[in-house]
């Protein structure tokens, strides 16, 4: 990914029709799930390429919240739906600051960061 230049910046420039107009204004998502993220793009992009269905599939908003990536949406249909819950949850697993695997046994409030980053101011 190319890290120099700004998400927002990037996800605007390849995805343009996923996003409101001020999606990019009231989101925001850690470094780490950065990659995650544009997976999960280039996964719903292909299929409404593909499929045709979905057109109207929109994000409204994408952030952590409570240690987890949240994606609010609209449109779509159930497949959409059914990536947008499976990239929530995919996330969850992953250090939101460097993007490593995390112990998914520890308690809540730990979660979301590796042991290397776990210390480290949100």
């Amino acid at each position: 990914m190319e890290k120099e230049k700004n998400i927002r910046d990037i996800l605007s420039e390849r995805y343009p029709n996923f996003f409101e107009e001020n999606t990019m204004r009231y989101s925001h998502i850690p470094k780490g799930w950065d990659d995650i993220f544009i997976s999960f793009l280039e996964e719903a992009k292909r299929y409404i390429e593909t499929s045709g269905k979905g057109d109207d599939f929109k994000i409204l908003q994408f952030k952590q919240k409570w240690f987890r990536l949240t994606i609010y949406h609209t449109g779509g249909d159930d497949y959409l739906a059914d990536l947008v819950n499976k990239t929530e949850a995919v996330a969850c697993n992953y250090c939101s600051k460097c993007g490593v695997l995390v112990d998914t046994n520890v308690n809540e409030i730990e979660r979301g960061r590796c042991l290397g980053c776990k210390n480290d101011s949100w």
